[in-house]
């Protein structure tokens, strides 16, 4: 309507300014059609009624986000292609877990291989599924999964920080939250001052303070009215992706493809129980003599005048119809023709949306050329690290420092330094994350053996790509080659400061040449 008001009065300024002047009228249209310059701002069409919306990020959440993540939640429990993406997703991000390598040095800027790995067998000791959660069901490798899957279908899960009284390990474990938890009662201006954001309490900063946490979750069987308990922002990590500067809570990561994917199981639902119908044919009699129709006939031994047609056919069985008569089948042929390439496009629209290859999302490898395949996994592939990535920097960045935090207060290993500057131990780690194997072996080797005598990459660099630990790769090396000669077997590595021999030059070189 306030388009179409925008018209009618240009057009009528034009027309009293073409009155004395037609090439100022003229100018004055060019002018304000400038205004709507951008196509995606036109207001007219079969798009004239599409408005988007202007609302913050947190208003857009506070009306959407509980109906999308049921769906959500719903397609990941029972669509196929979404529960194999998230196995997928996971398999190929967190496997068996991403490990911290401890880069702590000494005081000289030495490296100090004794702390180093005392943390990391520390570490991978309280990672242990006793140790890690709460409840002593999931390791640390685990919950890993439990926050990828979480943020998928969520959007965004709590990480609760619980004390105890433990010996020989870090006295601390994790207590995983879905955020239906969070007290969204919980809202706008508190009593002490501060503002809440759907359980999300803010500090005169805009950082969180605490969390306000129901005491049962509220879709729980017996959960009745439950409580909320204040939780200090300290102890809990809240893991989510901020796409808009101006959301403090989050959607699930598979919004922009949750009614794609419902369209697509639908449609197959639909194609199924009509295939279904189609199996059951039915059966058309049609003659030339309607009398044998009507009812009983003379000289017919029936009471229905079929000349002996039976209700239903059985296997093998011989029937004479009266001359003329014909047999004609209901046909049915169902999926049809359009059914393959519905079915591809919906799941290559999917596949764009989860960022994994078409292929790998259906498992059709059918149309699949090699270098298309390749070019296919190592993109794949980026997703793959970028959401390792987020799990970094979201989540074991800061459960890192809640390990150092528990080894300092628990005090069995000496940490020289670190209640001085904590932040030193903190940022003094790597993260081993999963890896996968080359694409090509026999290419992606000799292209490493380039690289590495170019001196643009190293061998731990080219491990960790492959998912290996460097050190322990170095360490079981030698025991391999000490358990060799010790039986006196020949070793399979060339002695230190050796080259390897060239290979000779065969005969047919040297005519060429």
């Amino acid at each position: 309507m306030a388009g179409r008001l925008y018209d009618f009065v240009s057009q009528a300024v034009a027309h009293v300014l073409a009155v004395g002047s037609p090439t100022r009228a003229a100018h004055y249209l060019r002018e304000r059609q400038a205004l709507l310059a951008y196509q995606a701002a036109q207001r007219d069409g079969p798009d004239r009624g599409w408005r988007g919306s202007k609302r913050s990020g947190d208003a857009d959440l506070y009306r959407d986000a509980a109906l999308v993540t049921a769906r959500a939640r719903d397609l990941a429990t029972n669509n196929g292609y979404i529960s194999g993406a998230i196995r997928k997703i996971c398999d190929n991000c967190v496997r068996g877990g991403i490990k911290p390598q401890s880069q702590i040095k000494l005081a000289d800027g030495k490296p100090d291989a004794i702390l180093r790995k005392l943390l990391e067998r520390r570490f991978a000791r309280w990672a242990r599924r006793k140790h890690a959660s709460v409840d002593g069901h999931d390791s640390f490798a685990a919950m890993q999964r439990h926050v990828l899957r979480a943020v998928w279908v969520d959007g965004e899960i709590l990480v609760h920080r619980v004390w105890v009284n433990a010996k020989g390990v870090a006295p601390f474990r994790l207590e995983l939250i879905e955020c239906d938890q969070l007290d969204s009662l919980v809202d706008g201006k508190l009593s002490n001052g501060n503002k809440a954001v759907r359980g999300i309490e803010f500090g005169p900063d805009g950082r969180p303070v605490a969390y306000h946490i129901l005491e049962e979750h509220p879709g729980g069987r017996m959960a009745g009215l439950p409580g909320s308990v204040r939780v200090p922002a300290a102890d809990i990590i809240h893991v989510y992706e901020k796409v808009r500067v101006s959301q403090t809570r989050a959607v699930s990561w598979f919004a922009a493809i949750v009614m794609e994917t419902r369209g697509l199981s639908e449609y197959q639902v639909y194609e199924r129980i009509a295939a279904r119908l189609g199996s059951a044919f039915g059966l058309f009699l049609t003659t030339p003599h309607p009398e044998l129709m009507s009812g009983p006939m003379p000289g017919l031994d029936n009471k229905t005048g079929y000349a002996d047609v039976p209700d239903y056919l059985q296997p093998g069985q011989i029937v004479r119809l009266p001359t003329g008569t014909k047999m004609e089948v209901a046909a049915n042929p169902r999926p049809g023709v359009t059914y393959e390439p519905y079915v591809k496009a919906s799941l290559k629209g999917i596949a764009a949306g989860v960022g994994v290859a078409y292929q790998s999302l259906s498992q059709d490898y059918a149309e699949t050329t090699y270098s298309g395949g390749r070019s296919a996994a190592l993109e794949e592939r980026l997703t793959y690290k970028g959401m390792q990535q987020f799990l970094v920097e979201k989540l074991l960045g800061r459960v890192w420092e809640w390990f150092l935090e528990a080894e300092a207060l628990a005090g069995e290993i000496a940490m020289p330094g670190y209640w001085a500057d904590p932040e030193t131990y903190a940022e003094s780690v790597q993260w081993q994350t999963p890896g996968w194997s080359w694409v090509d072996p026999a290419k992606d080797a000799t292209a490493d053996e380039k690289r590495l005598a170019m001196g643009v990459t190293t061998r731990r660099r080219i491990a960790a790509n492959q998912g290996d630990d460097f050190d322990e790769l170095v360490d079981e090396l030698a025991e391999e080659e000490a358990t060799l000669r010790a039986k006196g077997l020949e070793s399979h590595l060339a002695p230190v400061g050796t080259a390897p021999a060239a290979e000779p030059v065969k005969e047919e070189d040297d005519a060429e040449a």
